[in-house]
């Protein structure tokens, strides 16, 4: 299988771009939630750390379907942000409740 430089090329730049969506949806994330997961991940906190994992591989999974059927960069960079704002909508339709009651951690 002969891969050509501009083929390698594209394949870097969608690299680049997923890890670069990826830290920003993580970092987006991180800000609207009203825990502070890192924290509370390194203090031992099993169910913050699989709520946040799952959280960085539910926008994974959308953004390389995105890869796979996109036309152009511009494309992919559209529908991953569109993956972010679904999913970070979904969690605060999803748990009202949760945030009202809890108080906040972050610190």
């Amino acid at each position: 299988m002969h891969i050509s430089p501009q083929e390698y090329l594209l394949y870097l730049q969608y690299l680049g771009l997923a890890i670069v969506l990826e830290a920003v949806f993580a970092a987006a994330y991180l800000h609207s939630t009203p825990n502070a997961e890192l924290r509370l991940t390194r203090e031992g906190n099993t169910a913050c750390a699989l709520s946040f994992g799952g959280a960085l591989i539910g926008f994974s999974l959308p953004l390389a379907a995105s890869i796979r059927q996109s036309v152009q960069l511009v494309d992919f960079i559209l529908w991953g942000v569109v993956a972010a704002v679904i999913q970070i909508a979904l969690y605060h339709i999803t748990t009202p409740h949760h945030q009202k009651r809890q108080p906040r951690t972050r610190q």
